[in-house]
């Protein structure tokens, strides 16, 4: 037996199983031991690495499993989800790996982001799952042996992004206009932790070229290299920038607007070359957009058009016709707006300032164009008010052109005046006329009044009564023609009859003896009843009383009577009575007539004069104002008793009056 064959043998499975491990995966950021030595991955997405020669370095606080031989690596995410495979491979044991993604800021605190793989089989692909990650921020990858097995492993990012640490983030390749500039870069910010630059081949980079936006002006290759200085990851992205072609305009030249079959023309550059995504506006000098289609329809007016067609880069393509008016339009003039009035009843429409010749003919129409006259007069006479339209039309060119005057109805006429008159009394020979306005018709106003012509308003402070003409005329020449009266007065008669004469305290009445009804009436002395045609009163002197009467234009007449007052001092004492109870003549009382106002007193004496009685203000006829013949009570005897009296009468005069008085029983 060869033993030599067999001794070797064993060799051969060694040398083989270590040759297998050490697999053609030689990272240029290897794991490491220690999770504060973690290399950042400049890509995480297909790296690979092996779990061999690793000891146990401490178990993290959010770990699943049991740490045997632990390894280290970090990544930067850009998204805030990432689905990761990793794949193991040659595995020693067959045990497989434990795997499970932190955060942490010190190596010492570990915040779990994922699942945890415990284990990711051997030979087999398994996935991890983070969630509510923060773009940015690095996050460790602990990867130990299960049981300690040495594995080949790699990563695989399914969804999400990690990679590249350094990202340089362009646009597209793009098409610019010439003349334009233009901006590089997706309008990222700047990152401190990175450095930026551009390049170019053939283009010109007109802003600094330090920063993830610059701007540029000429078309070429743009490089943008990023590096992630902490890390030293790079990263590059190249575009391409072109120029895009403007539309090629073409117009076709238009026909010259003419008063036949060319009234309106279209301006037509649909023949312009373009691509398909283009915008187009037809304008004139103002700027006003008339249409945004190739052809603008229905022109009429001359001048300038300008054809502006913009691509969808807005690169813009300018070209301009001019629409030529090679007919001149005649001149239709149909002369000054006229009035209808009452002294205008028709009025002749004159065009004569129009176009005049043999070739031209005139046609005045009124409402709804109804033709009035129609041929070669540029003039014709209407009666009508309302507005009309001279159309003069070019025979040679069927031209037309028209204008319009109007013809108004001033229907204004004086209609009425208003005058203050005042008729005179009967007792005076003039009254008064004042025309205070004119109603109706045209400012200013001419009077004849009487015959006689003035331009100002009539106003006369003496006029006899009669009947007088007054013709108005306005500024037009329109009249009115009317008659003021100046009424002759009635004459008032009034009469208050004969003085009269009364007693004192008698009451007369007085009569107003009159015509015709009066405005007002009016007494004086004043005797508290104005208005009033009969009056009573009793008057306490005698007086002279004046009633004047006043019709309703203010005239006036008075008349005066005498009221003659006799005082008479109507008043009586009895010089005897009887106070004996049967009836009769049982009092002494004193009596007085209308004139008497009241008794002032009255004192009774005895003939050794005592008093024996005392009244004072009292009137006179009352029973109650009597005296029984009674002293303290008691009935006097039959005696001559004296008496004083003393009576105020209604006209102020006071008198004393004595005598004797008999008292039987």
């Amino acid at each position: 037996m060869n033993m030599t064959k067999y001794i070797l043998t064993p060799l051969l499975l060694i040398l083989f199983s270590l040759t297998t491990l050490a697999q053609d995966c030689d990272p240029e950021r290897p794991p490491t031991d220690r999770c504060e030595d973690a290399n950042v991955l400049c890509d995480l997405d297909g790296w690979c690495g092996n779990s061999g020669g690793f000891t146990d370095t401490g178990q993290p606080n959010a770990f699943c499993g049991i740490v045997e031989n632990n390894c280290w690596v970090s990544f930067r995410a850009f998204t805030t989800f990432l689905e990761i495979e990793i794949t193991t491979s040659n595995c020693s044991n067959n045990n497989g790996v434990q795997a499970q993604m932190f955060y942490t800021e010190d190596c010492q605190n570990f915040q779990s982001i994922s699942n945890c793989l415990d284990p990711a089989p051997a030979n087999q692909s398994s996935i991890f799952l983070s969630d509510n990650l923060t773009p940015g921020t690095i996050y460790h990858i602990m990867v130990d042996g299960k049981g300690g097995d040495f594995c080949d492993f790699s990563f695989k990012v399914l969804s999400g992004s990690t990679s590249p640490a350094a990202f340089a983030s362009v646009q597209d390749n793009f098409k610019v206009c010439e003349r334009d500039t233009f901006t590089l870069g997706n309008g990222l910010a700047s990152i401190d932790a990175y450095s930026y630059f551009w390049t170019t081949d053939t283009g010109n980079i007109i802003s600094s070229p330090d920063n993830p936006t610059v701007l540029a002006d000429t078309i070429g290759n743009y490089t943008l290299t990023v590096v992630d200085k902490p890390h030293s990851c790079i990263d590059s992205a190249t575009l391409s920038v072109v120029y895009d072609e403007p539309a090629i305009t073409t117009i076709i030249e238009p026909d010259s607007l003419d008063c036949g079959e060319n009234m309106m023309i279209d301006l037509d550059a649909s023949s312009s070359e373009f691509e398909d995504d283009f915008t187009a506006e037809w304008t004139r000098f103002d700027g006003e957009v008339l249409s945004t289609d190739l052809i603008l329809s229905d022109v009429n007016v001359p001048g300038f058009y300008y054809l502006t067609i913009e691509n969808a880069t807005g690169c813009v393509a300018k070209d301009s016709v001019e629409v030529v008016n090679s007919v001149e339009f005649p001149i239709a003039f149909a002369g000054m707006d006229q009035e209808l009035n009452c002294v205008t009843s028709a009025v002749i429409l004159d065009g004569s300032d129009s176009s005049i010749g043999s070739n031209f003919e005139y046609d005045w129409q009124g409402e709804n164009n109804v033709s009035l006259q129609n041929g070669s007069l540029a003039q014709t006479e209407v009666d009508s008010a309302g507005t009309y339209y001279l159309v003069v039309t070019n025979t040679d060119n069927d031209c037309s052109s028209t204008d319009e005057v109007e013809v108004v109805l001033n229907d204004a006429v004086p209609n009425s005046v208003t005058a203050n008159i005042d008729a005179p009394c009967f007792n005076e020979p003039f009254g008064s006329l004042e025309v205070i306005a004119v109603e109706g018709g045209n400012s200013p106003y001419q009077f004849i009044f009487d015959g006689m012509e003035t331009s100002t308003l009539p106003n006369l402070s003496q006029i006899a009564p009669g009947s007088y003409d007054l013709t108005v005329i306005d500024a037009i020449g329109c009249s009115l023609d009317t008659n003021l009266i100046v009424e002759t007065p009635e004459i008032i008669v009034l009469a208050l009859g004969e003085d009269k004469t009364i007693d004192l305290g008698e009451t007369i009445q007085l009569e107003t003896q009159l015509n015709r009804p009066m405005e007002n009436i009016i007494w004086s002395p004043d005797l508290g009843c104005d208005q009033c045609e009969e009056v009573s009163f009793r008057p306490l002197v005698s007086t002279s009383y004046q009633v004047t009467a006043i019709d309703s234009i203010g005239c006036s007449v008075m008349d005066t009577i005498l009221i003659n007052v006799i005082a008479k001092d109507k008043v009586f004492f009895p010089n005897v009575f009887s106070p004996n109870g049967d009836g009769v003549n049982d009092f002494y009382q004193v009596f007085g007539g209308t004139d008497v106002a009241q008794i002032n007193y009255l004192r009774i004496f005895d003939r050794m004069g005592n008093q024996v009685f005392q009244q004072e203000n009292f009137q006179p006829n009352l029973i109650e104002n009597s005296w029984d013949g009674t002293f303290n009570n008691k009935f006097l005897n039959p005696q001559v008793l004296a008496y004083v009296i003393e009576v105020q009468f209604i006209n102020g005069i006071e008198k004393i009056y004595g005598g004797d008085i008999t008292l039987l029983r």
